[in-house]
């Protein structure tokens, strides 16, 4: 999977999840019949996340079929910086279960790799949107890692500008 991953740019990861916003109904059961033959398959993977961030909210079967595809997707793509680009965060307001089961995903994969800047990097802008103060902690582990990436100062500023949203400034 590793080499799949890499033939692929961050902008082109993003480019199909983009592109699957726009699938419909129809096309989108094609692509999950499709993965029935073809699990490993990236690019539907990423179309069907997309499809299913902006139908979740109102279906349980939709809810369902994101929470498979983010399952799949940290499982094979945990180390890669598309995570920082806003797909696959769960609120934990919206569905507390898949909150916490996505956020222990995370930490046990920091256990396991500690010294993977990225998947603290990861981690640490998943937990921004509900536990600001807990990203800050992790991404101050991942700069202690690599404290030359860039990469991370954007997501402490992120956290930074998020906790001042929910303070009211």
């Amino acid at each position: 999977m590793d080499q799949i991953i890499h033939l692929f740019s961050n902008d082109e990861l993003v480019g199909f999840v983009l592109e699957g916003n726009s699938l419909n109904r129809n096309r989108a059961r094609e692509f999950e019949e499709k993965l029935e033959s073809e699990s490993a398959d990236l690019r539907i993977r990423l179309m069907l996340l997309g499809y299913y961030e902006t139908r979740h909210l109102h279906s349980k079967s939709n809810r369902q079929m994101r929470e498979a595809h983010i399952l799949w997707l940290l499982n094979n793509l945990a180390d890669h910086p598309f995570w920082t680009k806003s797909f696959g965060i769960v609120m934990e307001a919206e569905d507390p279960e898949l909150y916490q089961h996505v956020r222990e995903f995370w930490f046990d994969l920091m256990n396991t790799r500690p010294s993977c800047w990225q998947i603290f990097a990861n981690a640490a802008f998943y937990l921004a949107f509900s536990e600001p103060k807990e990203a800050k902690r992790v991404a101050k582990v991942a700069q202690k890692i690599d404290a030359s990436n860039r990469d991370i100062d954007l997501i402490l500023s992120l956290i930074d500008q998020h906790k001042d949203r929910k303070a009211g400034r």
